[in-house]
C-alpha cells in the first residue's frame, strides 16, 4: 500500500509494482487478495479514484484537468 501511495501518480503499470517488490503479478495478487480482499489492479484504481474525488471537491481544477 505504501508503494501505491507514493507512486500511483507516475506509475500505473502493474509490472512496475511487481518488479519493485521482486515478485510475480500472480503472487502479488494472492498477497493483496489475502490482506485487502482486492487484487493489485483494484487497489491501484481505488487510490486513483480517491485522489480524483479529493481533487474534484477540494480544488478548482476541472474534471478534464484532473483526468489528464
Amino acid at each position: 500500500m505504501e508503494l501505491i501511495e507514493s507512486n500511483f501518480r507516475e506509475n500505473r503499470d502493474l509490472k512496475f509494482y511487481c518488479d519493485t517488490l521482486g515478485i510475480t503479478i500472480r503472487r502479488l495478487n494472492k498477497v493483496t487478495t489475502f490482506y485487502f480482499r482486492k487484487m493489485l489492479y483494484e487497489l491501484l484504481q481505488d487510490r486513483i479514484h480517491r485522489e480524483a474525488v479529493f481533487l474534484l471537491s477540494q480544488t478548482t481544477l476541472t474534471a478534464k484537468e484532473i483526468c489528464y
